[in-house]
C-alpha cells in the first residue's frame, strides 16, 4: 500500500501522504480492535470466560467487512497516467543542450 501512495502522488507530498497512511492504518486497527473486543466479550458465561459464539460473531463480523471491502476495491477505477513518467533525456558531462522551441513554452 505505501509503494502505491508513493507512486501516485507528487514528489514532494511523499513523506505527508506515507504518514497519513501510517495514522489510518492506525486509527483503524483501534477501532477494529474495539469493536471485536466488544462484540467477543458481550455475552460472557457465569464464570466471566466470553462465549464461543462471542469469537464467532466476531469472525463472521471481520469476513463480512473483508468481502466488502475487496468489492469497493475493485469498484475504484485504475488510474491511468500519460506522460507523468516520460523519459527525460539526461545530457552526459561536459555536454551542453540547447532547449528547443517547443520545450521552451
Amino acid at each position: 500500500m505505501t509503494s502505491l501512495i508513493v507512486q501516485n502522488v507528487p514528489a514532494g507530498q511523499t513523506g505527508a501522504a506515507s504518514g497519513m497512511n501510517a495514522n489510518i492504518r492506525n486509527i483503524g486497527g483501534s477501532i477494529g480492535t474495539a469493536v471485536v473486543s466488544s462484540i467477543v466479550i458481550a455475552h460472557p458465561q457465569r464464570d466471566g470466560v466470553p462465549a464461543e459464539s462471542g469469537f464467532t460473531h466476531g469472525f463472521v463480523l471481520l469476513a463480512v467487512i473483508s468481502a466488502v471491502t475487496v468489492v469497493v476495491a475493485l469498484l475504484v477505477p485504475a488510474a491511468h497516467r500519460t506522460g507523468a513518467h516520460a523519459a527525460v533525456a539526461v545530457p552526459t558531462p561536459g555536454e551542453t543542450t540547447v532547449p528547443s522551441p517547443a520545450e521552451t513554452r
